[in-house]
């Protein structure tokens, strides 16, 4: 859903995604145009299904990406693009929950 949002840009979550990074490239002192914009969102759109077809392929279709091979693709799609993984919305969430979690939910199961 998320993924879908920032792919169309006409949700909440997905609208704030793209301002976020827009705001960050700001801060920074980088105007982002609409074409880089556009094709961070295609580069982050193909490296999702890239993922989903590498996991096919090794036999393992019945689960969606795990947090790690997403954040890996994010790193990898903002890095191609001049920008750094700071960029992504859930990285400070994420990396919070990692470090001060230890990676593991409230309920003691594993972030993957």
């Amino acid at each position: 859903g998320w993924a879908l949002g920032v792919e169309t840009g006409d949700t909440i979550t997905g609208n704030g995604a793209l301002t976020y990074m827009q705001a960050m490239a700001k801060q920074k002192g980088i105007a982002l145009s609409q074409a880089q914009v556009d094709k961070i969102r295609y580069d982050m759109a193909w490296a999702y299904l890239k993922t989903l077809a590498d996991k096919a392929a090794s036999g393992s279709t019945n689960t969606d990406i795990t947090y790690k091979e997403m954040r890996k693709f994010h790193e990898k799609v903002f890095n191609d693009n001049d920008l750094d993984i700071g960029y992504w919305t859930l990285e400070t969430p994420m990396a919070l929950i990692e470090r001060y979690a230890q990676g593991k939910r409230s309920d003691g199961s594993v972030i993957t």
